[in-house]
């Protein structure tokens, strides 16, 4: 492709952040969010939807070990990795460490996504907010949860059912059966 002249965008990026992360890959994903900053590529809503959902499906497979497999695909990440440097002729800087081996660690990455989000001239949208909510719940951070819901209700935006299913889902997960039955009457 870059033989081609075809260079890499923020749809080929967020196509590899979706796939590294649902590999469960997210210490790459998050290089290929660098890697996409030192280029200039700029980072769209979608890119930070698939981001957040990565880390919130994440949080799901915690079990004290990290997330980052090591094996056969090393040797191909670090390949792309390079290529893509190549593309946008940067030092090929790899160091970038993000340790993700426990649940504290994915929510400060979630609330770093977050806030980054707020930080650009993009309008969050349901997807994102769920994606957000999601993580907070499977983390069993409800307080949280329903910070951002009640931040996403005074922007405009009007939770759906699938907001509700992840909220009641939420609640079943940290034991709170009445809350969880008393939003389901909504």
């Amino acid at each position: 492709m870059i033989e081609e002249g075809f260079m890499p965008n923020t749809v080929l990026y967020t196509s590899l952040i979706k796939q590294f992360s649902r590999k469960r890959e997210i210490e790459f994903a998050f290089k290929l969010v660098y890697l996409m900053e030192r280029s200039g590529i700029e980072l769209d809503l979608v890119t930070y939807i698939t981001l957040v959902s990565g880390v919130s499906r994440n949080i799901r497979s915690l079990d004290g070990k990290g997330l980052v497999p090591q094996g056969r695909y090393e040797e191909s990440k670090e390949m792309l990795f390079r290529l893509l440097h190549q593309s946008v002729m940067l030092p090929k800087e790899t160091s970038l460490k993000i340790s993700v081996s426990s649940q504290e660690q994915i929510k400060y990455l979630a609330l770093w996504l977050i806030n980054k989000v707020k930080n650009t001239p993009l309008m969050p949208n349901l997807y994102l907010y769920n994606g957000i909510i999601s993580g907070f719940c499977w983390s069993e951070s409800m307080e949280d949860a329903y910070k951002h819901l009640d931040t996403m209700q005074n922007e405009g935006i009007q939770p759906n059912q699938v907001t509700f299913t992840i909220l009641i889902d939420g609640h079943l997960r940290s034991g709170e059966i009445d809350s969880a039955v008393s939003l389901s009457t909504k």
